[in-house]
């Protein structure tokens, strides 16, 4: 039997880089691994982290390449332009390039990438003990970022001090001995010292810190863990944060008080709610993709009798007032919530509006009727800020007389709304919102900028290119540049499958948004 044990002892040692036993790891089959002791299980585990460790220093090490080699492309594309008397302004930073050319590789949005490269790069020119921590298998990658992440508001001309503060200050750059109490500290522990050794070596960082938090307070929801729910997430002072807690938590003292079986947690989220919702008034509308007469696209790629979708999306403005929007898809049973797909049954119906009345009324008897059957919205429908709106919640949003609907049509392929009701829009807000509405996100691989903050390029320039739905994309505005001077090359199917090319050479494709695939 392999001794994993006395492997993971040398790497623990620094006898032996733990990229030496990788190898070794991809010997063994599931089944082996699986019937391991205890002590040997736990071995393995040990050299694993370290070699995941190595291996982000590596990538690290990797990464600062690619960008430095960008960075000199890039540097003698403008020498050259200035040579020939051009203008050099159309010319992209590579700064902006390397997180584009790098997010699809990380399965990151641009703008996460460029933070985590940002980070990198102060690890590797930086921080050279961080980095050998990292390369010796001591400090995985996330925790070398954190340390990294502290340091970037230092003075630079003072950073050379930073490490030593953090790890000692008679200490060569890349010495590793007697660091174990460092490297065995939480992420979180590791960040609190690392923030202590920034403030003493640049107190000023403090105050720039907290200038900076101020500057970038936030609020923002994503989907909950669990269906129906929304999980928030909030940046702000802490004098405004107290005064709105102890709002919060008197008006759940008095829900407690009323409501025996209460609990404190659910009545500060109730109180919450209650305290921002009061102060707006909220209009509702609903875009309702149905299919073109006849037909629409079951679950195994074919076509299927008559059949609806309806969204609710997000494009709330409030002052005082506020709209809620969006698209989404109603399923076998008809049931939706939100933004989803489900199919509806034949019922003759031609017209829009016979259609629609069909849909609505399949979508009410959802929650009533099991006999209906499975359906493709069994939880209800997926919307891409709040998460799933339970079947019952879009019941009661449909009945609503304030609720606003909007009508689509759905391509019975790609699922996208094709067709916009001439009767809601003017003919050029009609196109826009088409293309918007099939692409969802900005169509550069990795970018979630939701469409209705992007622009609509001509994908075959104008007037080459007609200016219609299958010419048209939606770019953000950093990304539509990406296009245009940065050697980018997009083309797109009639259906909106996009197709990009990086100037490496690389090929990645984006799908629009299938509104079939948010029922839940």
């Amino acid at each position: 039997m392999f001794e994993w044990s006395a492997v993971a002892e040398r790497v623990a040692s620094g006898q032996a880089s733990p990229l030496h036993a990788v190898p070794a790891l991809a010997r063994p089959g599931d089944d082996d691994l699986l019937g391991l002791e205890q002590d040997q299980a736990l071995a393995v585990i040990e050299i694993c982290q370290a070699a995941l460790a190595a291996l982000g220093a590596v990538q690290a090490l990797a990464v600062e390449a690619f960008a430095r080699r960008e960075q000199e492309d890039t540097d003698l594309i403008r020498s050259e332009a200035r040579a020939l008397g051009l203008s050099t302004n159309g010319i992209k930073d590579a700064h902006e390039l390397v997180p584009a050319m790098l997010a699809p590789v990380f399965h990151l949005a641009p703008r996460t990438m460029a933070n985590v490269l940002g980070e990198t790069q102060l690890l590797v020119n930086e921080l050279p003990t961080t980095l050998a921590l990292a390369r010796a298998g001591r400090l995985e990658i996330s925790r070398a970022r954190a340390v990294a992440d502290e340091a970037v508001l230092v003075d630079p001309a003072r950073r050379h001090r930073y490490e030593a503060e953090l790890y000692g200050s008679r200490r060569r750059p890349g010495e590793l001995a007697g660091l174990e109490k460092v490297t065995r500290l939480t992420h979180g522990s590791l960040r609190q010292k690392a923030a202590r050794a920034a403030v003493r070596v640049d107190p000023d960082s403090a105050r720039d810190r907290a200038a900076l938090g101020l500057r970038d307070r936030d609020v923002q929801i994503r989907p909950g863990a669990d269906p129906g729910m929304t999980a928030w997430w909030a940046a702000q002072p802490a004098d405004v944060s107290l005064k709105a807690w102890t709002a919060i938590d008197a008006l759940a003292a008095e829900y407690v008080a009323g409501q025996p079986g209460l609990t404190i947690a659910q009545a500060r989220a109730d109180a919450m709610m209650s305290l921002i919702l009061g102060q707006a008034t909220i209009t509702t509308v609903v875009d309702l993709v149905i299919p073109a007469p006849g037909s629409s696209t079951n679950t195994d790629g074919g076509t299927s009798p008559s059949s609806g979708t309806g969204t609710v999306g997000d494009s709330g403005t409030s002052s005082g007032t506020g709209t809620s929007s969006g698209t989404g898809t109603v399923g076998d049973s008809g049931t939706s919530s939100g933004t989803g797909t489900s199919a509806v049954g034949d019922s003759g119906t031609n017209t829009d509006a016979e259609r629609v009345r069909a849909v609505i009324a399949r979508i009410a008897l959802a929650d009533t009727s099991p006999a209906l059957g499975a359906t493709d919205c069994a939880v209800g429908v997926s919307h891409p800020r709040v998460g799933i709106l339970l079947n019952e919640h879009v019941t009661v949003l449909l009945a609503d007389p304030d609720t606003q609907l909007r009508l689509h049509t759905a391509d019975p392929g790609s699922g996208g709304p094709t067709r916009h009701d001439p009767k809601t829009y003017r003919p050029g807000a009609a196109l826009a919102r088409a293309v918007r509405a099939r692409d969802g996100t900005c169509r550069m691989p990795g970018c979630t900028t939701p469409a209705i903050r992007c622009q609509l390029d001509h994908v075959t320039p104008y007037p080459n290119g007609p200016t219609s739905t299958e010419n048209l994309a939606s770019l953000c505005t950093s990304h539509h540049g990406f296009k245009h001077h940065a050697g980018w090359k997009l083309t797109m199917t009639a259906d909106g499958r996009c197709t990009w090319s990086s100037p490496l050479d690389r090929t990645y494709t984006t799908h629009p948004q299938d509104h079939r695939d948010l029922a839940a």
